[in-house]
């Protein structure tokens, strides 16, 4: 799947996902930090990452360390609006261990 329709998934799909489908949470937080990563690199989709980020910090399934490595996340994300393009390559990469 290309990084756009992958990200149009997750923007429908996440809010969607039920506090009990660990499955389906484990797949998610397994798939966002490639997401972000490419995101990052190319420079596209940054505003629909940073939503994505949102909901996942809201949703009431993910709790702990997960909450913990996603509040990370944001904080790259606010960063990397101000940053010229040319200087976000890689920013994220960095917190991909928090995940897997």
């Amino acid at each position: 799947m290309d990084l756009a329709s992958t990200v149009a998934c997750l923007l429908h799909c996440l809010p969607l996902l039920r506090t009990n489908n660990a499955s389906a949470k484990a797949a998610y937080l397994h798939v966002l930090p490639s997401v972000l990563r490419r995101a990052s690199e190319t420079g596209m989709y940054l505003s629909d990452c940073q939503q994505i980020l949102s909901y996942a910090l809201i949703h009431p399934g993910i709790t702990g360390d997960e909450l913990t490595a996603l509040r990370a996340w944001q904080h790259d994300a606010g960063d990397m609006k101000r940053l010229p393009a040319t200087t976000t390559q890689g920013l994220f990469t960095a917190r991909l261990d928090l995940f897997v």
